[in-house]
């Protein structure tokens, strides 16, 4: 059981054991209570523990307050009323409004779903990369912290319904309603889409890093340590350690198209996917079904005729193109790569995006007809994600896609050696993203590995340090190529940055690998990855928090 109690109730308390010594002398254990009221009488207005493990605090006394002290051969109640509730404390009172955009408010913060807001009105004087184990045992995994002065740190009086506490210590959860506060030390959370916000300590108020803007009268630099930077600038675009949820959200809200049922069938995005083989069906199955997840309309799948039913048969919502037939481009039918290209040729006009590569095979003839058909797409100016054997093909002609600026290159390990080698020749050993991206002075390269790096060809990089999953099932890296070709022409058509829009696409793709993995453990595949998409997009970008429409334009 918990209890909110004052020093003067305490010091009633303690009267009251003064006055039955006989009860007093029958517990061996009496010792055990003077501490517990000494220590409580010191922190005045916090939760303390009566007897009992668990359960809600109740909350703050405007009536009768009882403690109760209950010990084998002895039993204690205490009743006294008070006048009226005490006033909370910062960061939960004491200035009115005090968590809302204000001018005297230096930095802001809220939750992923906006329920829940901060305002802080100081700077911090340090910040630090916290990997704990609590963080890790709560989901949140490894995080900025910036530190700041609790007295000057207040949350919204309408955010404090939603906030709810969990104490590692006494391993116990609880709300801040009613005028209730939170033992410290403590993690803050939103009960309502489960953002990590902040940990309380005595003095100190540690605000997740990743979800700090600073306003109007803050600087733009909001904390840095030994090991990396935090910088955010006024559009909330991060780089360096603080690249995750808060900046995703709001691309994601300034870019994602109103669902108001005002719109006509494939205005959200048309993508189309160039891949698959006889061996490979499940990979343009893959990007094609997270383009839609993520909020494509419709999707276009360019395959080989040994890969065409395979996939009909995987979704019915498909639009599936024989544009090949195998035997003779084993053969290297100069007709049959003409056909492929022209089929193909014909719906570049209709697509917003282009995805390459997924499934698609090292079939010579076949990549001869794909080096046809980037150039065409670049000529238009159509965004194009190149992925897994559209790698391979770039291996060998790097030309196809140099000084392209709306080309996203998405290589893993293995496959960024590989590029590294062909473009870079003998510089590649020990070469960045920065590197390859200066090189082919155009495409975007995003590194994928343990932190997703997003390297600019003007030297930029944004990081995805946000916690996935430890398994690795093949199918992973087409999700991520279809959910960037959605979000790119979104990014295009509100004029933002395409790097943004993959910093999005790595975020999405990690927390739904990162959700589906903890219902599945062991167990989890690609498909459970596919199946949890929508709730985490749902959690960044709600879909009545979208802006107003945004048109593609072809």
């Amino acid at each position: 059981m918990w209890a909110v109690v004052s020093s003067e109730v305490l010091r009633d308390a303690t009267s009251c054991f003064t006055r039955i010594p006989k009860l007093l002398e029958r517990c061996r254990h009496s010792h055990c209570i003077n501490p517990w009221i000494s220590r409580s009488t010191r922190k005045a207005g916090l939760y303390h523990r009566a007897a009992g493990r668990g359960g809600e605090p109740r909350p703050a006394p405007t009536g009768t307050v009882e403690i109760h002290w209950d010990h084998p051969g002895i039993r204690f109640r205490c009743i006294r009323r008070l006048a009226s509730a005490p006033a909370m404390r910062p960061p939960y009172g004491q200035a009115g409004d005090a968590g809302s955009a204000q001018a005297d408010n230096k930095y802001s913060a809220a939750c992923l779903c906006g329920r829940v807001r901060l305002g802080m009105q100081i700077d911090p004087p340090t910040s630090y990369w916290c990997h704990c184990q609590l963080c890790t045992r709560l989901g949140s995994g490894a995080r900025w912290a910036c530190q700041f002065d609790k007295t000057f740190a207040f949350f919204d009086k309408d955010s404090l319904p939603w906030l709810r506490w969990y104490s590692a210590n006494i391993d116990t959860a609880g709300t801040v309603t009613n005028g209730c506060e939170p033992p410290t030390p403590c993690q803050l959370q939103c009960s309502h889409c489960g953002t990590w916000i902040a940990t309380e300590t005595d003095s100190d108020l540690e605000v997740s890093g990743s979800l700090l803007v600073p306003t109007a009268a803050g600087p733009a630099t909001v904390g840095q340590c030994a090991h990396a930077r935090l910088l955010v600038d006024s559009h909330g675009k991060s780089e360096g350690g603080g690249n995750t949820l808060a900046a995703v959200t709001k691309f994601l809200r300034a870019v994602a198209p109103k669902l108001d049922g005002k719109s006509h069938k494939g205005q959200a995005g048309r993508v189309g996917v160039i891949g698959g083989s006889e061996n490979y069906t499940g990979a343009p199955y893959y990007s094609s079904a997270a383009a839609l997840r993520v909020g494509a309309e419709l999707v276009s799948v360019y395959t080989a005729d040994a890969a065409a039913i395979p996939i009909k048969t995987y979704s019915p919502e498909l639009m599936v193109s024989t544009v090949y037939r195998l035997d003779p481009m084993l053969d290297s039918d100069p007709d049959e790569v003409a056909r492929m290209v022209d089929r193909i040729a014909a719906a570049l006009p209709q697509l917003h995006a282009l995805a390459v590569g997924p499934g698609l095979g090292r079939t010579p003839a076949v990549l001869a007809a794909v080096a046809k058909i980037i150039p065409m797409a670049t000529a238009r100016n159509l965004p194009l994600v190149i992925d897994a054997d559209g790698l391979w093909l770039i291996n060998q002609q790097p030309d196809l896609v140099r000084g392209c600026n709306r080309v996203i290159l998405t290589p893993n390990k293995m496959e960024f050696k590989r590029l590294a080698k062909a473009v870079l020749g003998d510089h590649a050993d020990g070469a960045t993203g920065s590197d390859l991206a200066a090189a082919l002075s155009g495409p975007i390269i995003v590194q994928k590995g343990a932190v997703d790096m997003i390297c600019s060809p003007n030297g930029a990089v944004l990081e995805c340090h946000e916690q996935g999953a430890p398994k690795r099932p093949g199918g992973l890296g087409d999700v991520l190529c279809g959910t960037v070709a959605t979000l790119v022409p979104w990014a295009c058509a509100s004029e933002r940055s395409l790097e943004e829009a993959c910093l999005a696409a790595c975020t999405i793709t990690r927390q739904a690998c990162k959700v589906a993995f903890a219902e599945q453990h062991r167990a989890y595949v690609t498909p459970d990855v596919l199946s949890k998409i929508s709730e985490v997009f749902e959690q960044l970008c709600p879909a009545e928090s979208s802006p107003a429409a945004v048109p593609l334009k072809l």
